[in-house]
């Protein structure tokens, strides 16, 4: 380091650490929260630290350093995490018939709170299907209500997918409206038979599998909604204020926040490995829609994706961010099918309609 000056020792220094943080990263796919969850934290960062490490590469080519090996080791340390990350696969070998469009969608209750301060936001979404027409239509956070104007829409949505086959399961009911918290399933094809994975930590959470008939193929659709970290108005109020005075109040923002993601990692590992082992006996042909609320490089992400492909990394495109909120950047909803399939395409429509993108795939049955 004779030859660099002040500021490039200082950004070789901070490029190690940042080397240093990836290669732990690395670990946090393969090691349960429930064990240790603050290398969840750490695995947040992937794609970021993925971006500076390419960063500083360009940097110190640019400045024709050697130094750009240390970037360069630690990315190809992590290649297989990395295509989590980036389309790097191209699923060509699809066929023309035997498709299933299938879209996966959290329509964050169809905004009956009114967050996004439009009124008009369920009939946007309602319009949206209709155009979109998928045949499998799954959704997380589905709200429907038989004495609340406007809400009674579980038979309208069906109309406008023309898909009159549903399954609907009931997280929780309030009487005061009659009121359904739900996790749904829309087919344009004949249900079989319907089940739900009910998972022992959180009551709040669900996965629901619909076995559907697919020309004359049985096909499970799983649809799966996993702990989501509830941040509250004060920590949301803390993450969008840039410069906070007041070390106490500093940290008493940081302390919740890392508490609640702390509470969601460690949700999160059981229910994807209660998942996981569901698919692993399924005696059909699997896709899943899953909000996962967490990223690639996650172990919920490892879990369950065990054997199945992940359609963005044959036919996504860009970062395929998910999450229409405060955390750029960041893919949390997935669409998953095993080696039955194909996929000839993969799209994350950015519709502003609620605080997730919907996903949908074309995939083709072999």
């Amino acid at each position: 380091m004779k030859n660099l000056n002040l500021i490039d020792k200082f950004l070789f220094l901070v490029n190690s650490v940042i080397a240093l943080l990836t290669l732990i990263s690395y670990l946090n796919p393969y090691i349960s929260p429930e064990l240790f969850w603050p290398l969840s934290l750490v695995g947040l960062m992937f794609p970021y630290l993925i971006a500076l490490n390419i960063l500083f590469t360009t940097y110190w080519t640019f400045k024709l350093k050697p130094h750009l090996i240390l970037s360069i080791i630690s990315i190809s340390i992590g290649y297989k995490q990395v295509k989590t990350l980036l389309p790097l696969k191209n699923d060509s070998n699809t066929k023309t018939d035997n498709s299933i469009k299938v879209m996966s969608y959290n329509v964050r209750l169809f905004d009956v709170y009114n967050w996004s301060n439009n009124k008009q936001t369920k009939d946007s979404i309602l319009n949206f299907l209709e155009k979109e027409g998928p045949d499998i239509a799954c959704f997380q956070e589905f709200y429907y209500a038989q004495g609340i104007k406007g809400f009674n829409i579980k038979n309208k949505i069906g109309q406008k997918l023309a898909a009159k086959n549903k399954h609907i399961e009931t997280i929780k009911y309030l009487e005061n409206g009659h009121q359904y918290f739900s996790i749904a399933t829309y087919s344009k094809y004949k249900i079989l038979n319907k089940g739900k994975i009910t998972f022992k930590n959180n009551k709040s959470n669900l996965c629901i599998y619909t076995d559907i008939l697919f020309k004359k193929d049985t096909i499970r659709i799983y649809n799966a909604h996993l702990a989501s970290i509830h941040l509250g108005y004060d920590d949301y109020n803390f993450i969008d204020s840039v410069v906070v005075k007041d070390s106490k109040t500093q940290i008493k923002g940081l302390k919740n926040i890392t508490k609640q993601l702390k509470k969601a990692f460690i949700k999160r590992a059981p229910q994807a490995e209660e998942i996981q082992n569901h698919i692993r006996k399924s005696p059909y042909p699997v896709i899943l829609c899953v909000d996962m609320n967490d990223t690639p490089n996650s172990y919920s992400y490892t879990t369950i994706k065990n054997n199945l492909k992940d359609a963005f990394n044959y036919k996504g495109k860009g970062i395929g961010n998910t999450y229409n909120g405060r955390f750029p950047g960041v893919r949390i909803d997935y669409i998953f099918y095993s080696d039955d399939f194909n996929c000839s395409n993969l799209e994350t429509i950015s519709v502003p309609y609620s605080d997730h993108y919907p996903i949908s795939a074309k995939l083709h049955k072999n």
